[in-house]
């Protein structure tokens, strides 16, 4: 780290509990005051939470509080039942009560400081000096006609003056900054974290990382049955000739725990199996416990069962897996791929930060035929008099999945996330052919137009004619579904594929305003087909 870095935070870290501390010796003298005088309190307005007004915090009569900006903990307001502040984000302690409310936003001031048009929580009110009518900013319904003030929800309004013919466009209320799990700092983040577990590399790397280390360990046991010893850090307990097909070894570890392998040996069958357990093992670097089985043969599922494996470093470094994995791709006919995790949960921490991933379940499926298939490949001539050959390719692809998960990024509060998106490709492109010479043009076959006239046979026999639609090949990326993600107070973000094949749609706590962003801003789920690496 930057030394200049570290002793700026230091400096931030030392000004913050110099000023929560001296505010707090004052606050405390205040409840003795209070507590000696309850007869104070008797008259006192009670409010739930700080809301705005305009660029102003107003705070509740309830307690004695401090603003401070979230930056550099610099005091601004003590005491005081309004501040006044710029736009950013803030942290307010009632020091009173001890509650306090983080990351409360104070977002660009959404009219002048001389526009009649206040905002105090859900409520817009004006003067008395005409007849107002306040609109729905996006589908322009008339809300409130008449009177001085108009209570509504979170959202974005027209105020309209009739009398003089004044209007107040984009008149913000919004009474979840800052205090929402998911709301306008953090939600480009969770997004990210959201779809970096949608592409399972975090599971995957935790798969991996225990079927390395079940190979190596299964090569030792086969090599110890041979006659060679174990490979450091493990003693040889006992081994035992179950069946022919299976011995189980158990092993004893350099911190007395203990490893469990049973080796299987099938002969020249396509079948692979293996299996091992750790019962507080150390070996190498790190601990282990938990299980881990795999399954794999010709034309079948591949299957990897992990039971609560986890691998540590230290005490303060290391994961926990436990579900199940299959790929079923060499289990269907050619051209699908099938991959999914089941009842899934994945933990991990390294240092200060921890995350944990519950009740996983995830789906994909790809799919492409790229064989003749009568009606959808033919022969054409090319306007330089050469031969070619033409077929339709089909695509499509989907993803499925569902789970918890609660973080750092998600403020260590628990979210939803459902998610289902879908693809579907048809275009033409050029084949070679077993029947004749042909050639394959540099050009795209989408370049002849549409539709097009093929023949089945090669010397283009009209009585072999038929005519297809030319679709040209479009961007393999996510065409439809949606990601939805929930937390448990309410807030929360979705996002959506956009019509133009670049972009994604994304709407923040119901807002039906879409926050246009791009895939490629870390926002990429897998691509549909998974041997193309540049979905658009």
């Amino acid at each position: 780290m930057n030394f200049q870095h570290k002793n700026r935070l230091d400096q931030v870290e030392h000004a913050r509990h110099i000023a929560e501390g001296t505010v707090s010796r004052a606050a405390a003298l205040l409840r003795q005051i209070i507590v000696a005088s309850p007869i104070l309190l008797l008259n006192q307005q009670v409010f739930a939470a700080p809301e705005l007004d305009g660029q102003t915090i107003v705070l509740p009569d309830d307690g004695w509080y401090q603003v401070q900006r979230a930056s550099d903990y610099e005091s601004l307001c003590e005491g005081e039942l309004r501040c006044p502040v710029e736009p950013g984000f803030y942290i307010v302690i009632n020091h009173t009560s001890g509650e306090r409310f983080e990351m409360f936003e104070v977002p660009a001031d959404n009219h002048s400081a001389d526009s009649p048009i206040r905002i105090v929580g859900n409520q817009i009110s004006w003067p008395d000096d005409g007849w107002y009518q306040v609109q729905d900013a996006s589908t322009y319904e008339s809300l409130c006609e008449g009177g001085l003030s108009c209570t509504v929800p979170d959202g974005t309004y027209i105020v309209i003056n009739h009398t003089d013919g004044t209007r107040y466009d984009e008149i913000t209320v919004s009474t979840n900054t800052g205090s929402a799990t998911i709301n306008e700092a953090n939600f480009p983040n969770v997004l990210r974290n959201v779809v970096q577990i949608l592409n399972t590399d975090l599971l995957d790397n935790a798969r991996n990382n225990a079927g390395d280390r079940a190979i190596k360990l299964t090569i030792m046991g086969n090599q110890v049955v041979a006659g060679s010893s174990p490979d450091d850090g493990l003693s040889l307990l006992s081994q035992t000739a179950d069946t022919p097909d299976l011995t189980s070894q158990q092993y004893v570890c350099v911190n007395n725990g203990t490893l469990s392998l049973s080796l299987y040996d099938f002969g020249f069958a396509p079948i692979e199996r293996r299996a091992l357990t750790f019962d507080h093992c150390q070996y190498g670097t790190s601990d282990y416990d938990g299980g881990y089985e795999y399954n794999s043969g010709r034309r079948s599922a591949t299957v990897i069962l992990l039971s609560n494996f986890s691998e540590r470093q230290n005490a303060e470094s290391g994961y926990v897996i436990d579900g199940r994995w299959e790929d079923l791709t060499a289990a269907n006919p050619q051209g699908v791929e099938i991959k999914q995790w089941t009842d899934t949960r994945y933990e991990s921490m390294s240092g200060a930060k921890s995350e944990s991933i519950s009740q996983f379940n995830w789906y994909r499926e790809a799919f492409e035929n790229w064989q003749n298939i009568e009606g959808n490949d033919g022969f054409l001539l090319l306007p330089d008099g050469s031969l070619a050959h033409i077929r339709q390719i089909t695509q499509s692809a989907r993803l499925d999945s569902s789970f918890k998960v609660n973080a750092d990024w998600s403020q260590q509060q628990d979210i939803e996330v459902q998610a289902s998106l879908g693809y579907d490709g048809n275009f033409l492109d050029w084949a070679f052919s077993a029947l004749a010479q042909v050639q394959i043009p540099d050009f795209p076959v989408s370049d002849l137009g549409s539709p097009l006239t093929l023949y089945a046979s090669p010397d283009l026999d009209p009585g072999t004619a038929f005519t297809i639609e030319n679709l040209p090949r479009n961007a393999m990326q996510w065409q439809s579904g949606e990601i939805n993600i929930l937390a448990q107070d309410g807030s929360g973000v979705s996002m959506q594929p956009s019509s133009e094949r670049t972009e994604v749609n994304i709407f923040l706590n119901g807002s039906t305003q879409a926050i246009v962003d791009n895939w490629s801003d870390g926002l990429q789920i897998d691509c549909p087909i998974t041997f193309v690496d540049e979905c658009n």
